[in-house]
């Protein structure tokens, strides 16, 4: 069996940390730390303040399903105000979330939509109770994922990621924009003979 992980988030000096447990919390003056999950593996791989002062976490859960997205808000002391989960019969996960200008949250990762397949880009838009309003997925047929996701300005997303499906097949940068409905209005891949992967996009 996996040993267990639990996710911690530290706020101290507005400075919001995220590290797994595996050291002793000393000499961090007057912050706080919490923890989230059940009793198997749990991770959380984003965090964002949202608006009202609290925190949104985005990551993967197999505590609650069979490794779906997970979805966790908190107040402004960490104190968990609700939690969702997306998935389905494949293996799911939520690598970038981040709230929305109507008070919701737009998430981006991966799901395989049953465990043969390989996995494709992942975009879950919620209200702002974390229920949600659509999915929408990208890519072809080979390993796809979705790193990193933000609102544009015209209401859209931008995520990028990586894909094995186009460009030249050996994995490549990817990006793409969707409209406020998550229907994609164009893509884009970069990279050369070797392995290239989007972490990160704004």
């Amino acid at each position: 069996m996996a040993k267990k992980r639990k996710v911690a988030f530290i706020l101290l000096m507005k400075k919001l940390l995220l590290i797994l447990l595996c050291f002793p919390l000393i000499g961090l003056g007057q912050g706080w730390e919490r923890t989230y999950g059940g009793t198997s593996d749990d991770w959380g791989l984003s965090v964002q303040q949202t608006t009202n002062g609290g925190y949104i976490i985005t990551g993967f859960t197999y505590s609650f399903g069979n490794g779906d997205v997970y979805l966790i808000k908190t107040d402004g002391n960490g104190i968990e105000q609700w939690n969702q989960t997306f998935g389905g019969t494949g293996i799911a996960g939520g690598f970038s979330g981040q709230q929305t200008s109507d008070g919701g949250y737009i998430i981006c990762g991966e799901n395989s939509f049953s465990t043969s397949t390989l996995p494709d880009v992942l975009l879950i838009k919620t209200d702002g109770n974390g229920i949600e309003q659509w999915n929408q997925t990208f890519g072809g047929t080979d390993d796809d994922r979705g790193w990193s996701v933000q609102q544009t300005t015209d209401g859209g997303y931008v995520i990028s990621g990586f894909t094995y499906s186009f460009g030249n097949g050996s994995g490549d940068v990817y990006l793409i924009k969707t409209d406020g409905n998550g229907i994609e209005q164009w893509n884009k891949t970069f990279g050369g003979t070797n392995e290239e992967w989007g972490r990160s996009v704004q």
